[in-house]
Formats: structure tokens, sequence, C-alpha cells
């Protein structure tokens, strides 16, 4: 591999939000959740992320009591900018005054840049095998095939010594033979077809299927 990422790529900066006065806020767009995130310090939280225009991403950590405050969040997509703010304490008695904190947002306010790169992340996938736990399995070849070991001699423009590359003539082939495009139901067709599980080792023996119909 000729990429250095720690030189070519950009560092993931994490920061937690901080309300300390009333008025205190923060916006950016709305990327994920942490469910009852619990450090030992403080109450479990729910944590929403956002991510700001610089590419860091502020943790947004809201009691998992403050029930109003994430039934609020349901109604809001992945993708839209919003902004979160102290809006003010309730008192409670014999304890410290509780926080209340207001979500501000348009359906309307969406970051499109994120959003296709999601589609882009997607596409990845849908089209590449995943393992048990959802993770995309893109994994290279250790050793190069040489022309006489290669059974795909009629495929010039796919590497088939790459799992990338045999992973594209598969997608190419489904579609040709099976009339599927890629996506979701791609995997789930070529293994109904086939009769063979969708893995890296298994590969090969997909192409030859897909060759024979």
């Amino acid at each position: 591999m000729s990429v250095d990422i720690f030189k070519e790529g950009k560092e993931i900066v994490v920061e937690w939000a901080k309300f300390k006065e009333i008025g205190d806020k923060c916006q950016g767009t709305y990327i994920g959740v942490i469910r009852d995130h619990d450090d030992g310090r403080y109450a479990p939280q729910h944590v929403y992320q956002l991510q700001q225009e610089n590419g860091s991403i502020m943790n947004v950590g809201i009691p998992v009591a403050k029930l109003k405050f994430h039934k609020m969040m349901e109604g809001i997509a992945f993708g839209q900018i919003i902004g979160i703010k102290f809006s003010g304490v309730r008192p409670v008695e014999g304890q410290n005054d509780s926080k209340q904190f207001s979500v501000f947002q348009d359906p309307k306010l969406v970051d499109e840049a994120w959003l296709n790169e999601q589609k882009e992340i997607q596409k990845l996938r849908d089209t590449f095998p995943v393992s048990e736990d959802g993770a995309p399995v893109i994994e290279e070849e250790s050793e190069e095939l040489s022309d006489s070991d290669d059974p795909f001699e009629d495929e010039p423009k796919e590497d088939l010594s790459t799992v990338a590359g045999k992973i594209s003539l598969i997608s190419k082939l489904a579609k040709e033979k099976l009339n599927v495009e890629p996506g979701p139901s791609m995997r789930s067709t070529v293994i109904e077809a086939t009769g063979v599980e969708f893995n890296n080792e298994n590969l090969d023996k997909i192409i030859e299927k897909l060759k024979g119909f």
C-alpha cells in the first residue's frame, strides 16, 4: 500500500459540548447518537453527535432522564443541521437545579455534502460482503495471481488478484446473468442463485457459478 494515511488523511477530532451558562449553545450536522453512555462520572446520557464545519465532532450529552428532549430528537433525521441550547433551569427541591435544553431545527436545512458522502459509503457496504457484525470486509489478497493461474483471462478489465476486483466482476456478472443491480438485494440474490455463501473464500466459486448461467 503506497498511501500513508497519517500524512494524507485527516485526524477525527472529538470534543464535548460544555453548557455552563444559560444561553450556551452549539450547532452542527446531526450524524449519530450514542445511547446510554455511562462513564461513571455523570448520570447515564444519550450523546448526540454534531459534525462541525471543520470536520470535528461535537458530542452533546443529555441525561437519559430528560425524556421530553429525547422525544424531540426522535423526529430529527441524520444529516439535518440542528442547534442545541441551554435554555434555562428548573428548581428541584433538595437537589441541584435541573438544566433545560432546547432543540432548533428545520427539515429543509440539511448538509448535502454529508448526505452525498453517506450515499457513497452505503454503496460500498451494499456491494461488498460483510462480516457477521455487519462491518464491510474489504481485504486485499496477500499473493498476486500469475497469468497461468488466472482462470478469468477473458475478463482483462478486472484485477482478479484482489478481493475488490473479484467483487467488481461478480457485480457485473450478477447484473448480466441475474438481472440484478448492485445494491442491498444483490448479495442475497447471488447466494440464492449459486447456492454458495458470499464471503472472501468463496468469491472464485461464485464467479465460476455465475459464468455458467
